[in-house]
């Protein structure tokens, strides 16, 4: 069970940031921080114009790995060509 929770812990990157935490405690956090990439991952998915389900799953199973190719991608209209240029 500790490899485990070590394996969670370092992949969400919260051991990186408190090392010391209960595998209970880390768990929750997990949690926490997953469901949040989700609602992070829908919001942007939606506003840059991707589908909010995929990216909304991809934030809740893979977390911050999910939510940072989103994050890091330019709209589809800009890659279209067909985006209205700024202030307009």
């Amino acid at each position: 069970m500790t490899d485990l929770t070590s394996l969670i812990g370092y992949a969400s990157g919260v051991y990186f940031i408190r090392p010391d935490l209960e595998p209970q405690t880390l768990l929750a956090t997990v949690a926490a921080i997953h469901l949040c990439d989700g609602i992070l991952c829908f919001f942007v998915a939606r506003y840059g114009g991707r589908n909010p389900t995929y990216w909304t799953l991809a934030g809740l199973i893979f977390g911050v790995w999910g939510t940072l190719p989103l994050l890091l991608r330019r709209r589809v209209a800009e890659t279209r060509g067909d985006a209205m240029p700024p202030g307009s």
